[in-house]
């Protein structure tokens, strides 16, 4: 029992190649807490820029594909935030930067207390929703 508890906390060192830390660096220069993990094909690194929660992602040739903000709800765009005005209150929002395109990720609950994860693209369309 002691061994598998052991195994199940157990944290392994993830180190990606080379190149992705050069590619990390040289787009994140003042990053701090980075924390890295293999995530299918993809490194990610969880990581602190300018006060701001991000993950990152690259793929193993060091190609940065996609960058996720943590941001405060008053830094949403109006339009985004207008799109979801009368589905309930705003508990969450991710800024997804991938290639030139910004999505953006939000959790959300109804009147009944009910969360929903709803994606919008860079107009405030929605993309897809969904309940948690």
């Amino acid at each position: 029992m002691k061994e598998l508890l052991k195994n199940l906390f157990k944290r392994e060192d993830k180190k990606p190649p080379e190149v992705v830390r050069t590619t990390f660096h040289r787009t994140f220069p003042e990053a701090i807490n980075e924390d890295w993990s293999v995530d299918g094909k993809f490194w990610e690194a969880v990581f602190y820029y300018n006060q701001k929660e991000k993950i990152a992602k690259f793929r193993n040739d060091g190609q940065l594909f996609e960058v996720r903000t943590n941001i405060a709800l008053v830094e949403l765009p109006e339009l985004v935030r207008n799109s979801l005005s009368s589905r309930g209150e705003i508990m969450n929002a991710i800024r997804i930067e991938k290639s030139e395109l910004t999505n953006w990720e939000i959790i959300y609950r109804n009147d009944k207390l009910i969360r929903f994860l709803c994606n919008l693209d860079e107009n405030g369309l929605e993309i897809s929703s969904r309940q948690l």
